[in-house]
């Protein structure tokens, strides 16, 4: 009893008495045995008449077959209440806004799932758990109408919260009910381990509207975590418009004043675009700054037109430690790149001839380096960024490398990885502890040797990996008047945590092949560059053209994002709005960057009205070992000035460290509204489950698939004794005997 290749209406077409492949012969071996009886028959009878008496003498003698063969439709159902189905349901603040059939979005959502036949069929199926979620999970009554708070969205969390409440039971799947727009831990690679850590397919529910109203908003700002006194920093403020046609004025302030205006074009199609601001990093500290972006349109969400971000400032400038296997045209102009921005003070080291033999640079005093490469921790922890050229691991020795790689994952360093023949050679880093963190197996590259041209990804041109592009204000982007190159080294096996700044140009798009890309490691950075001739961009472009000097600093400002002191203190969220909790979190560390757990830690938070409270900070059973925690309410908007400092043994002074955040009355849930499909695809697919939107909720039953093992009922319903089908062979029959007679056929 084999199916039929289609299913009809409720089941699948079977046959109980023979397969389909069978039949077919067997329907073949009819035609042809009622063929040759019409062949052998003489006489000039009509050739319509011939034709029409075979087609319908085979058609009946086919349907008395097929009839014989005992045809059912055959249904089969897991037998209900085996196991459970869990909805979980998006009750942030963003599930408040009114633009869904200019209702909340909250009441749609009830409305589809309350008392509606699709949630009747899958509570018949399934035995169902339910659970709310802002920034907390909570158990939620079956069938009890929803309500959003005003709590910011963390989805990472709710997921990781799920796995517990569910463990050891029988569950068939999860249902997420929301618009996909996370405010805390809004890292999708965070949110899809959480997700696919439930271990059962997550089906995403879209709720929220396919298409938003007008608005234009402030999608993000790039910019520096800290700058050297005296130097420029670029910020990029991405500013997103849809529906409203016309001009948008992009605002840049400081706490005092204001210092800059840039004006985009905007259009009725959704767009980002880009502008660019130079900011001189002149006082000291933690500096506060507030972009504001207007338009004379009309909005449906007039409180995402602002943000504020934070930049330090600081005295001393990041060192850099530059390895280079032989004086190649690429260190000197690498060094030559480096030494013309303030930020930073670039030591150089470079093989000679024998690997004995070494050429120092840019010696902060004259022993440095005298022995080489460092061997221990202490002497390498002294740079913040370390750039491997084009040098053999043969080089290293096993201690230097593990140095190195604890240069990046202990204390936050960042490692710069410059492809050539040498430091890509197939025996080479990829055998050695330096492994793990790199963004690529080392040994599986590829070099390409036709010239070719590099092209910046999405997230490189965010970045400004060739320097500040606005499409508004320049007819060409800067990296089309760089030339092709030779000899590029193409990086064929990303690790997954792997982002992409450049690719070479192949015509695939996503497809061509990555050359640039960076990955976290631990507490730092790590970034590898397969281009090994970028020396020639610096003499074939105009001297107007920033993507030489772009490229290089950029790259190094990334790695240098994580990299920080024996002290950090973060408030969580930066952003917040008026009652919420603010936590702040301090990390310790020893003068061996392990964490400290024995230090003093106290916090002073100066309010905006000038009061400063000085609170001690503590360790929790749930915090990791060094870092210590204090949580705060605040009462006024405004900024805060937050200042951790830290006594610890062996310190003769304590060490400081400082941060912001912002108080507003406005809400941070209602500054990204538009529906995150894209986000809530990739958690259905990565957990083998499936994506629909509210509209099409009355399909997920037929979607989700019962737990593996559940018990089956199968059903079988006739279909070859009904009158129809005798009705069907009695007309048949009579016509082929009027045609006989017509045709005066014996």
């Amino acid at each position: 009893m084999n199916e039929a290749a289609h299913a009809l209406g409720e089941g699948s077409f079977v046959f109980r008495q023979m397969t389909p492949g069978m039949l077919a012969v067997c329907i073949a071996a009819v035609a042809v045995f009622v063929g040759a009886i019409y062949a052998l028959q003489l006489g000039g009878h009509r050739r319509f008449a011939k034709a029409a008496s075979y087609a319908l003498r085979t058609a009946v003698l086919v349907a008395i077959l097929l009839v014989l063969c005992e045809p059912v439709l055959r249904k089969e159902e897991v037998i209900p209440q085996q196991s459970f189905l869990v909805h979980v349901f998006d009750t942030s603040g963003s599930m408040g806004i009114a633009d869904y059939e200019k209702k909340p979005r909250i009441d749609i959502l009830n409305a589809a799932t309350l008392d509606s036949d699709t949630r009747r069929e899958l509570d018949r199926l399934y035995g169902p758990l339910e659970f709310a979620f802002d920034g907390q999970l909570t158990a939620h009554k079956t069938h009890e109408p929803l309500a959003a708070s005003e709590n910011l969205t963390d989805l990472a969390s709710a997921f990781r919260g799920v796995k517990t409440q569910i463990a050891g039971l029988p569950v068939s799947g999860a249902v997420l009910y929301s618009d996909g727009n996370p405010t805390v831990n809004g890292r999708t690679e965070e949110i899809v381990e959480a997700a696919t850590a439930l271990e059962v397919p997550v089906y995403c529910v879209g709720s929220g509207p396919k298409v938003s109203g007008p608005d234009v908003w402030i999608d993000k700002v790039v910019h520096p975590e800290q700058a050297v006194k005296g130097a420029v920093a670029t910020v990029n403020v991405l500013v997103g418009t849809r529906g409203i046609p016309g001009k948008v004025t992009v605002t840049l302030r400081d706490a005092e004043r204001q210092l800059d205006e840039r004006e985009l074009s905007s259009s009725v199609k959704e767009q980002v675009t880009s502008a660019a601001f130079q900011v001189h990093a002149d006082e000291l500290g933690v500096n506060g700054y507030h972009v504001t972006v207007a338009t004379a349109g009309e909005e449906s969400y007039p409180w995402n037109n602002e943000a504020d971000f934070f930049m330090a400032t600081v005295e001393e400038r990041q060192r850099i430690l530059y390895v280079e296997g032989y004086p190649r045209y690429e260190y000197r102009s690498l060094r030559a790149a480096f030494e013309d921005d303030e930020r930073f003070q670039v030591t150089s080291l470079v093989l000679v001839g024998s690997q004995s033999k070494t050429y120092r640079q840019g010696l902060s005093d004259p022993n440095e380096l005298r022995s080489g490469f460092p061997d221990t921790e202490e002497e390498l922890f002294k740079y913040d960024v370390v750039v491997i050229g084009d040098v053999s691991a043969g080089y290293f020795k096993t201690v230097q490398l593990m140095a190195l790689r604890e240069f990046v994952r202990k204390k936050g360093g960042g490692l710069l990885f410059l492809g050539g023949e040498n430091s890509f050679a197939a025996d080479g880093f990829g055998r050695t502890p330096l492994a793990d963190v790199l963004p690529f197996a080392v040994s599986s590259h590829a070099r390409l040797e036709d010239e070719q041209f590099v092209l910046p990804t999405p997230e490189g041109i965010e970045r400004g990996i060739f320097g500040p592009y606005d499409p508004q204000h320049a007819e060409d982007a800067p990296w089309e008047a760089l030339p092709p190159l030779k000899g590029v080294y193409t990086l064929n096996s990303l690790k997954p945590g792997a982002v992409v700044l450049c690719r070479v140009e192949q015509g695939l798009g996503e497809g061509d092949a990555p050359v640039v890309a960076f990955q976290r490691y631990g507490r730092g950075t790590s970034l590898i560059c397969g281009i090994s001739g970028t020396w020639q961009w610096k003499f074939q472009v105009p001297s107007d053209n920033p993507s030489y000097s772009a490229f290089w600093k950029e790259m190094t400002l990334i790695l240098l994002e994580q990299s920080a002191g024996r002290i950090q203190v973060k408030a969580t969220p930066s952003q917040v709005s008026l009652g919420s909790e603010v936590a702040v979190g301090v990390s310790v560390y020893d003068r061996t960057f392990q964490p400290d757990p024995m230090a003093t830690v106290t916090v002073d938070v100066e309010t905006p009205s000038g009061e400063t409270h000085t609170v001690p900070a503590h360790q929790t059973a749930d915090t990791p070992a060094g870092t210590f925690q204090y949580s705060l309410t605040p009462a006024e908007t405004g900024l805060y000035h937050v200042t951790a400092r830290s006594q610890t043994v062996g310190d003769e002074k304590p060490l400081e460290h400082r941060c912001m955040f912002v108080v507003r009355e406005d809400q941070p849930e209602l500054r990204d509204v538009k529906l995150n499909e894209a986000l809530l695809t990739r958690v259905a697919e990565a957990t083998h489950g499936r994506y629909v939107h509210l509209s099409e909720y009355e399909h997920l039953p037929q979607a989700i698939e019962p737990r593996e093992g559940s018990l089956r009922h199968v059903t079988e319903k006739p279909i070859w004794d009904r009158p129809a089908i005798l009705y069907g062979l009695l007309g048949l029959l009579i016509g082929e005997w009027l045609i006989r007679r017509i045709g005066n056929m014996a």
